[in-house]
């Protein structure tokens, strides 16, 4: 027989022959898989939209600059970054308490667990700085925050194990961000307040000063023509204007 045929009688023999171990390691497998698929955690994922509005900016000469498609690009891009800076997410984990979550909390790893249970010495504990900035890198995992299209809708999402958790950091995520934007806008408000009030305050000084002047120019006119002209009632009327 050519050796470049296929023996099917011979494969079929060692088939059989090894059927036990063949239908053995299909069990397993399938086993395996299922413990997998029972103990896997179920993720949750909830978004939510933002809308980016426009401000006003009553100080600015030129309205063409404050509608500008390229100005406005870049500030919604800047919005993106604003929801997921440390600022934003600091004050998260302090308002929720996520530095106890088990999803986003520090904790010691696989392979330093292994050393451990080896004998070996455990890793230095982390300072500080090194726990919150862990603690933030933590939390910034479990979002996703991008614009949506070329639109001025910002799409926040987030996964946990927990589908009411979740829900609650995207709404509490976007209730902090909008805070401190309102905080920002009102102290952006206040200080163009006091510059209008100096302003206001400069441009009266400055009438004031004007119709001094204008006082006195007329007095020493009046004056002046009275002691040519000697028309003592003109100076009289002048004294009881001044």
């Amino acid at each position: 027989m050519d050796d470049s045929e296929i023996d099917l009688a011979a494969i079929w023999g060692t088939l059989r022959r090894q059927y036990r171990i063949i239908v053995l390691t299909i069990i397993v497998g399938v086993l395996i898989a299922a413990i997998q698929i029972f103990r896997a955690t179920p993720i949750y994922e909830t978004s939510a939209l933002v809308q980016y509005v426009q401000d006003t900016d009553v100080f600015v000469d030129n309205p063409g600059q404050v509608y500008n498609t390229s100005a406005l690009d870049y500030k919604i891009d800047g919005e993106v970054e604003l929801l997921t800076s440390d600022a934003v997410l600091l004050q998260l984990i302090r308002d929720k308490g996520l530095a106890s979550n088990a999803d986003v909390g520090v904790s010691v790893g696989r392979l330093d667990r292994i050393k451990m249970l080896f004998g070996m010495e455990p890793p230095p504990p982390p300072t500080g700085e090194q726990l919150i900035s862990a603690l933030v890198s933590g939390v910034r995992g479990i979002f996703t925050i991008e614009r949506v299209g070329f639109s001025y809708l910002i799409r926040v999402s987030a996964t946990s194990s927990d589908p009411a958790e979740t829900a609650d950091m995207v709404n509490s995520l976007i209730d902090i961000y909008i805070r401190q934007q309102v905080a920002n806008k009102v102290q952006r408000t206040l200080a163009a307040r006091d510059i209008l009030a100096q302003r206001l305050e400069d441009a009266r000084q400055q009438l004031d000063g004007l119709q001094q002047k204008s006082d006195n120019y007329l007095s020493e006119f009046i004056a002046g023509y009275v002691e040519q002209t000697g028309r003592e009632d003109l100076g009289a009327l002048n004294d009881n204007a001044t």
